[in-house]
């Protein structure tokens, strides 16, 4: 049922949609899409991916009457950009704690200052503050 309401969702916007995946964990709906019309989809910096998985998500809760988040990945994007930035923590980390000194990386979103903190939060031998305020937010990466 939720499949069907995906492919509709797609097919009244016009942009030809393969669902490969569709998993539910819990409150948790994780949908892997593939298109080859991505680039449309997921915008500049997945501002339109972001904006439709906002409205899917709305549409899901109000036909099923329940809380549902969410996680909407077209063509991998999201799981790339985690794995990008699993391995910029994991660099930033090696620097700070081989030179003894703060690693502070670039502004980022929520989202990607979330995937920094929690890959770091795995080590021992740093610790992991943001910084700043609005878009300028940025991870700082510490020696422990």
């Amino acid at each position: 049922m939720r499949e069907e309401i995906i492919r509709e969702f797609f097919e009244k916007m016009t942009l030809p949609i393969e669902i490969e995946s569709c998993k539910t964990e819990g409150q948790l709906l994780k949908v892997a899409l593939s298109s080859n019309d991505a680039q449309t989809l997921i915008g500049y910096q997945g501002s339109n991916l972001a904006d439709i998985q906002s409205l899917l998500a709305r549409i899901l809760r109000k036909k099923f009457e329940q809380e549902i988040i969410l996680d909407l990945d077209i063509n991998g994007y999201k799981s790339d950009k985690e794995q990008r930035f699993c391995d910029l923590a994991q660099d930033a980390a090696d620097e700070a704690v081989s030179t003894g000194r703060e690693k502070v990386l670039f502004p980022m979103n929520a989202f990607e200052r979330r995937i920094i903190h929690t890959e770091l939060a795995k080590r021992n031998d740093v610790k992991t503050e943001s910084i700043g305020e609005g878009d300028d937010r940025k991870v700082k990466v510490i020696p422990a």
